[in-house]
């Protein structure tokens, strides 16, 4: 009889830590899974989001490009330059791009002129200085 008990208290014992085991693979199994579930989730949020920036995104470009439409229209004048032979200048303001092409007279809503505008003064500042350094070196010198 004593014998049987401790047979018993055994199988219990092995009982106990194979049950012990096997809930703990469930739960890490479950863990995974709820990992996989939230990792899966996170990405479809992040598609989502990503998709709404695009349509808004688009929206806003639109609207743009339809006040640009209606701007008034001033005629613009990009010369030829031997140290930039690319035929058209990319003009552009808040996503909206225009080509303009180097040589030739064009009309153009008022905003793309003033942002081309303010970037040739400034590049011609640029160069004003890089020539006033430049002669300064060889004074120096």
């Amino acid at each position: 009889m004593a014998k049987e008990q401790n047979n018993e208290k055994v199988e219990q014992t092995i009982d106990i830590e194979a049950l012990k085991q096997q809930l703990k693979e469930e739960l890490q199994v479950e863990m995974q899974k709820e990992m996989e579930e939230a990792r899966i989730a996170a990405e479809k949020k992040e598609a989502e989001e990503e998709k709404r920036a695009e349509v808004e995104l688009a929206k806003l470009e639109m609207s743009m490009k339809k006040r640009l439409s209606k701007e008034k229209k001033v005629p613009i004048f990009i010369p030829e330059d031997p140290l930039n032979p690319d035929d058209v200048v990319p003009v552009g303001v808040n996503g909206v791009i225009y080509a303009i092409p180097r040589g030739q007279q064009f009309d153009v809503p008022e905003s793309i002129y003033k942002a081309w505008k303010y970037s040739y003064d400034e590049t011609v500042k640029a160069n004003k200085k890089i020539k006033f350094e430049q002669n300064k070196q060889i004074q120096v010198l």
